[in-house]
């Protein structure tokens, strides 16, 4: 029951980072220069995050959320990078292409 409970929370916590990157990024930037800083940035930030999460819930929780969370940030964190990046070059060649 506690591996359930550990993969949902690591749900609620990237589902909650994705919502919020997708806020805050729009409007798209429209340089190639920005994008890529816009991705390291979305990198850095999930990356800072999850290794502040996982030692919160480190402390109150049992070992099997930390394990579990950070085993899974490992891949959820570049993936979730590599979406957004993919996701605006393809806005940037949209709005080069109607320009």
């Amino acid at each position: 029951m506690d591996l359930f409970f550990a993969n949902l929370v690591t749900i609620v916590f990237f589902i909650t980072g994705y919502k919020l990157i997708e806020k805050a990024i729009f409007p798209m930037p429209s340089t190639l220069l920005k994008i890529a800083l816009y991705s390291l940035l979305i990198f850095c930030c999930l990356g800072i995050a999850s290794i502040l999460f996982a030692i919160a819930i480190g402390l109150w929780l049992p070992d099997t959320y930390p394990v579990t969370f950070s085993y899974k940030a490992l891949f959820i964190c570049p993936i979730i990078t590599i979406y957004f990046l993919f996701k605006m070059m393809r806005n940037k060649r949209l709005l080069s292409a109607r320009t």
